[in-house]
């Protein structure tokens, strides 16, 4: 639920959880690393018409154009440009994270 045991909200980062069991045969303790991150991908826009974006995280990145839509994995932060043989008038842009926080980006011209 992310937050701590305090009831304040944990910062986005790497934790470790531990699960005691104590029972009549003993003490068992098992242990999971886990990532926490609720901040969405920041998208700059470049280039509104040239479909021109710098993506602050690994992200999935899905350009909506009508009904049709393109999609491009970006494993890392980068610059990523869509190429359409016919530049759209509109088109929304959804970047989303492996968390699945996600922005989204519209243009209409």
């Amino acid at each position: 639920d992310s937050l701590l045991a305090d009831g304040t909200r944990a910062p986005d980062g790497l934790y470790t959880l531990a699960l005691t069991v104590n029972d009549e045969y003993g003490t068992f303790t098992r242990t999971a690393t886990v990532t926490l991150d609720t901040t969405a991908p920041r998208v700059r826009v470049i280039s509104y018409q040239n479909m021109r974006f710098a993506v602050s995280e690994a992200a999935t990145l899905r350009l909506t154009v009508g009904s049709s839509v393109f999609q491009r994995v970006l494993k890392k932060p980068a610059t990523t440009q869509f190429w359409l043989k016919t530049k759209p008038t509109r088109y929304t842009l959804t970047a989303i994270d492996a968390a699945g926080n996600r922005t989204v980006v519209r243009y209409r011209r």
